[in-house]
């Protein structure tokens, strides 16, 4: 219990408490104070925009349309998760191109960000995420596509994020 105390600690110091304002879509989440870009995940776009366009060309058996249908498949299971105008706690770990907070957020049941991953709505997404977690979030993702779980039931989203 020693060891974890300073790590508890640690967390506790460096996180923000915001007010949810909106679920944008499935890896971002706007709070008071930050629009957070959901550190390592990665979900299809509910919108028609470039990004959409580039998965759909990584994701070869996938039409524009359905990725953005499935990216708002994704946005409503983010809005199952957090509840707007409630209270979480997120870590901020950077800024990323966008002057979005790059962020970690906790729920009472549990890290968002692994949520997502773990109901199969997002992909692991290795940019800025330590050597530590990426058999964390490969393992959840895998255990997500083996149960069928969320997007898996449906469709292999293994291409999602892989750019």
């Amino acid at each position: 219990m020693k060891l974890l105390l300073p790590i508890l600690i640690s967390v506790s110091l460096n996180a923000d408490i915001g007010v949810l304002k909106k679920v944008v879509d499935g890896d971002t989440l706007n709070f008071t104070n930050d629009k957070c870009r959901l550190l390592y995940i990665d979900t299809p776009e509910s919108k028609r925009n470039k990004k959409a366009k580039l998965d759909t060309k990584q994701c070869k058996n996938f039409t524009l349309d359905t990725m953005v249908r499935i990216g708002k498949q994704s946005t409503e299971h983010a809005q199952t998760l957090v509840e707007v105008g409630k209270s979480y706690k997120y870590e901020v770990i950077g800024k990323d191109r966008y002057n979005r907070s790059l962020c970690v957020v906790y729920t009472p049941i549990g890290i968002f960000n692994e949520l997502m991953v773990r109901d199969g709505y997002a992909m692991p997404y290795e940019s800025y995420m330590p050597s530590k977690l990426k058999s964390k979030y490969h393992k959840l993702s895998r255990e997500a596509k083996r149960l069928n779980r969320g997007l898996w039931k449906s469709y292999d989203i293994d291409c999602i994020g892989k750019y």
